[in-house]
């Protein structure tokens, strides 16, 4: 939401609520007050949401696309679907999806032979934790794809925060939630644990008709022998989302100045400090070891996102 204080349009931050945690136990055992699924998801998805967050001062939004596993009652989320969104050009805080993207990408999921089983969208510069309305938007969707055999709603909420001050390494930070007592009074944001296992892509069939630029990223891929050399194919496609997204956003009021710090230097830390993913390491006064902290948004992009892809790799 934007705010007018004497002329000067601010950003008014959203009140913020805590995802609370599921009683300790395996996701969908089925015990109560535990997680009712589990949550497997391919880091290349990571990698993705993580990119498209970072390009923008405005939040960002999309689908996820994957299986739903009734009877092991797990979710595999498969693929990020980056979505068109009302507000991206207009410098507004609150995301809002395009009605006609959104037919767009749901289509492009169904002809990769998969299902629409979660979205995402980002928290650019405050706490990866939901507002009232991503818990309303949330409780939505649940119930739009629920499974009537089981009587659940294998639906997750993903949400990346790329520019959180009060994060101490260069990897965004990331929630998955799910809302607890959807009926009756206002549901319970619930975080949600999740493994992450690289799974080879579906065959896909192209998408007839005018796609939207966002879903166009997303037509057939040539298919790949297994092994390395598949992975290297699923981690080229993933590249050319990428670079569609950075093409797409060239023009955009609300695109990310790269060049700029992506937080303020805590004094007299000068350029190193705790935390890091995928710093260098090196020494402070005294011989203690620190690990370097990127210092433009750029660097932080390049630092959070091939930390996300090495996971994959690792997988092969």
């Amino acid at each position: 939401e934007m705010t007018s204080v004497t002329g000067v349009q601010t950003c008014a931050l959203p009140i913020l609520l805590r995802c609370e945690h599921f009683l300790t136990g395996e996701p969908g055992s089925g015990l109560p007050g535990t997680q009712p699924f589990s949550v497997r998801v391919d880091p290349r998805v990571l990698a993705v949401m993580d990119f498209h967050a970072h390009l923008l001062s405005c939040e960002i939004i999309g689908f996820l696309g994957g299986r739903w596993d009734g009877e092991a009652r797990m979710l595999h989320l498969c693929e990020a679907f980056p979505c068109r969104s009302l507000n991206a050009n207009t410098g507004a805080m609150h995301v809002e999806l395009d009605p006609l993207a959104e037919v767009q990408v749901r289509q492009a999921i169904e002809d990769k032979q998969m299902r629409v089983v979660g979205w995402y969208h980002s928290h650019p510069i405050f706490a990866p934790q939901p507002s009232l309305r991503d818990v309303q938007n949330q409780t939505n969707y649940q119930y739009l794809f629920h499974d009537p055999l089981l009587n659940m709603m294998p639906f997750i909420g993903v949400i990346i925060s790329p520019y959180d001050s009060r994060t101490s390494s260069a990897s965004s930070a990331i929630t998955m939630f799910y809302v607890e007592n959807t009926s009756g009074a206002a549901g319970r944001p619930m975080r949600c644990s999740y493994s992450t296992v690289l799974r080879p892509a579906p065959p896909a069939a192209s998408v007839e008709g005018a796609a939207a630029p966002l879903a166009q990223m997303h037509l057939a891929r040539p298919p790949s022998p297994a092994g390395e050399l598949e992975l290297e194919h699923e981690l080229t496609a993933t590249c050319r989302i990428l670079c569609a997204l950075v093409h797409y956003y060239k023009r955009n009021r609300s695109r990310t100045s790269m060049q700029a710090a992506w937080r303020a230097r805590q004094k007299g830390h000068g350029a190193s400090s705790s935390g890091g993913a995928g710093g260098g390491s090196g020494s402070a006064a005294g011989g203690a070891p620190t690990i370097s902290v990127p210092n433009s948004k750029l660097d932080k992009l390049r630092r959070s996102v091939r930390g996300r892809l090495e996971i994959g790799r690792a997988h092969v």
